[in-house]
């Protein structure tokens, strides 16, 4: 399983997506991105395993200028 985030320019967490099997040719699975957003793809965990999708984006925000996941304060 693989899983992304997409984030915008702030590092606010939009949107998170597991994905099982994915084309080889695709970087992500967004098709629909703005002009302010990317994608992250995150190291599995297994808070992530378990589908706890919704804990990542209320509990964490990307840090734009390093590409990691950081814990809200």
């Amino acid at each position: 399983m693989r899983f992304f985030v997409k984030y915008n320019a702030s590092g606010d967490i939009l949107s998170v997506s597991a994905v099982e099997v994915m084309p080889a040719d695709m970087e992500h699975p967004y098709s629909d991105l703005q002009a302010d957003e990317q994608v992250l793809e995150v190291p599995t965990t297994p808070e992530l395993e378990s589908g706890d999708l919704i804990q990542l984006q209320n509990n964490y925000r990307v840090n734009a200028n390093k590409k990691q996941l950081v814990k809200k304060k």
